[in-house]
């Protein structure tokens, strides 16, 4: 009976990494729903409530992420790979409501519905963890069966996370020695979908996607989409680099072209080498450098 979040779903984590991040899926950003985080702030050693409007929400970003880094880009030696603030709690505001607003076009065509419909929250819930299932990009729930992962997740959580995974899991393509679930194993979409000056929008071929977005300066930028530059440069689903004349570990999703996958024993190196080969691509192909959204450690994949 609450609206807010159900785009959401789906979306591995932490309630603290998702205000980090500013996680969104299918229309909804979590900085919607929030109200408050409480930190513990780690460079005057107290806690502190920061409120929405302090929080400077962004695309994939906030106030939490950036204090990472001293620049754009620059890691800040006191605190990478991890923020200035701890996040304690998050508090948000949902609405008491049994139903939702349908607002990513993908997820109409697979509700059958207009763009802006009102359908049932647990309706959309659904739908959305099929299309996730439906691209990979849904956590490997037998992970939990790991030594390292018990204990992770409540007992109800990893059952029902297994059941899910036994009814929706799509099988991809895959090669003989790779994991049944490799489409599953990434850290989400690894590159942000670029938002761009006009001009530089214009340089896109006319079938490229663009959508009205907002610059980091406030002004009027176009949003493309990350997957259709890359898919469009020669990188496929499935694609991998061939290392010694054998196929590497590391590959993109066969389900999803902006996820990079563990496909069978991958190393940090085999992931790094496919994403520089991926933006060195994209750049060459259509001047457009592709960000990463995970936080990258002591490697450089430029």
């Amino acid at each position: 009976g609450l609206e807010g979040v159900e785009g959401l779903s789906g979306i591995p984590g932490t309630v603290g990494a998702s205000v980090v991040q500013n996680i969104g899926a299918y229309g909804q950003e979590v900085s919607q729903s929030v109200t408050s985080v409480e930190v513990w702030d780690r460079k005057t050693k107290s806690t502190m409530e920061l409120q929405k409007d302090a929080l400077n929400f962004g695309y994939r970003t906030s106030l939490l992420k950036k204090s990472m880094y001293s620049s754009v880009g620059v890691p800040a030696d006191s605190y990478f790979p991890t923020p200035r603030y701890v996040v304690l709690s998050v508090t948000f505001c949902l609405k008491h409501n049994s139903t939702g607003i349908v607002s990513h076009s993908q997820l109409a065509n697979a509700l059958h519905v207009e763009l802006g419909e009102r359908m049932q929250t647990a309706a959309i819930r659904r739908e959305v963890l099929r299309v996730r299932a439906s691209k990979g990009m849904l956590e490997d729930a037998s992970r939990y069966d790991k030594l390292w992962m018990r204990g992770t997740k409540c007992a109800e959580g990893v059952e029902f996370a297994l059941r899910l995974q036994s009814e929706d899991y799509v099988t991809g393509e895959f090669l003989e020695g790779d994991n049944i679930y490799s489409d599953r194993h990434s850290c989400g979409s690894f590159f942000m979908n670029p938002i761009l000056s006009t001009s530089e929008a214009d340089t896109l071929p006319e079938d490229a996607p663009k959508f009205d977005a907002i610059m980091q300066d406030g002004s009027h930028g176009i949003k493309t989409s990350a997957a259709w530059l890359i898919d469009h440069a020669g990188f496929h689903k499935g694609f991998r680099l061939i290392e010694n004349g054998k196929p590497s570990p590391a590959g993109l999703s066969s389900l999803h072209t902006l996820a990079l996958t563990n496909r069978n024993n991958a190393s940090c190196d085999d992931i790094a080498n496919l994403a520089k080969t991926i933006i060195r691509g994209v750049q060459s192909k259509f001047g457009v450098t592709l960000i990463p959204e995970p936080v990258v450690i002591n490697i450089s994949i430029n």
